[in-house]
C-alpha cells in the first residue's frame, strides 16, 4: 500500500507540488495507508457479518421472544442521532488533520534545520 502511494507522489507534477507542502502530502499518505489497510481488514467482515446478525437474532428472538423486535426498533430509531454526531465527528476530524498537517511541516522544517547546522 505504501509503495504504491510512494510511487505516486514522486510522479506529482511540479505545479502539484507547489500546490502542497510537506506537511499536507506525509500526513496524506500516513492517512490514505491507514485507510487502506482498515478497508483490506473489513472486506471479509461484509460477508459474514450480515451472517452473524441473523443468528444473532434468531438466537435472541428465541431467548426473549417478541421482546426482541422492540430493541430492533430502538436500534433502527437511533439511526439519525448517529448520522448526525457521525457528520460531526467528521467535520472534527477534518479540522484536527489541518493540525496535523500545520505540525508534520514544523517537525520537517525543524529536522530540515537541524540537518543543514549539522552539516555546515
Amino acid at each position: 500500500c505504501s509503495t504504491l502511494l510512494f510511487q505516486k507522489a514522486l510522479r506529482v507534477s511540479p505545479s502539484g507540488r507547489a500546490r502542497t507542502n510537506t506537511g499536507q502530502v506525509v500526513n496524506m499518505m500516513s492517512v490514505d495507508t491507514n485507510v487502506i489497510m482498515r478497508f483490506v481488514q473489513l472486506a471479509g467482515m461484509t460477508v459474514v457479518t450480515p451472517l452473524q446478525i441473523v443468528i444473532s437474532l434468531v438466537l435472541i428472538e428465541k431467548q426473549v421472544g417478541s421482546a426482541t423486535w422492540v430493541g430492533i426498533g430502538f436500534l433502527f430509531a437511533l439511526v439519525p442521532l448517529n448520522a448526525i454526531i457521525f457528520s460531526s465527528v467528521a467535520k472534527l476530524r477534518r479540522r484536527v488533520l489541518k493540525w496535523q498537517d500545520a505540525r508534520v511541516k514544523m517537525t520537517n522544517d525543524v529536522l530540515t534545520g537541524i540537518r543543514v547546522i549539522k552539516y555546515m
